[in-house]
C-alpha cells in the first residue's frame, strides 16, 4: 500500500488524499476490535493501530508528492476522534460530518 499511495500522490497533482478512515465509527465493536490479534500483538488499541495506519500513508505518499496532504473523516467528535486527533500528522485534515446530530432522517 506504502508504495501506491507513493505513486498516486507523485503521478497526479491531488493537493489531498481521502484514504477513508473513519476516526471514530467503531461504536460497540470496539471490544471485539481490541481481541483482534493485531490488537494483541502490538500492545494498542484500534483507534491507535489506524492512527499508525494514517501516519504510514501520509509518509508514503508525501514520498511521492512533498505537499500532498491526508483527508481523513470523523462522523463525530467522540473519545476515539478526541484519541486520535493529537497523534495525527499536523497537517492531516479532518472532516467533521456530524450527521449524528441529524439521524433519523424523516
Amino acid at each position: 500500500m506504502g508504495d501506491f499511495m507513493k505513486n498516486l500522490a507523485g503521478d497526479f497533482p491531488f493537493r489531498f488524499i481521502n484514504t477513508t478512515h473513519d476516526l471514530q465509527k467503531f461504536g460497540p465493536s470496539a471490544a471485539q476490535l481490541a481481541t483482534d490479534s493485531r490488537c494483541i500483538r502490538s500492545g494498542k488499541s484500534p483507534i491507535e493501530l489506524l492512527v499508525d495506519d494514517v501516519r504510514f500513508l501520509d509518509a508514503a505518499a508525501k514520498a511521492g508528492r512533498p505537499g500532498v496532504r491526508i483527508l481523513d473523516t470523523a462522523g463525530v467528535v467522540n473519545e476515539h476522534s478526541r484519541l486520535a486527533g493529537p497523534k495525527l500528522p499536523q497537517d492531516t485534515h479532518i472532516n467533521i460530518w456530524g450527521h449524528e446530530a441529524n439521524w433519523p432522517i424523516i
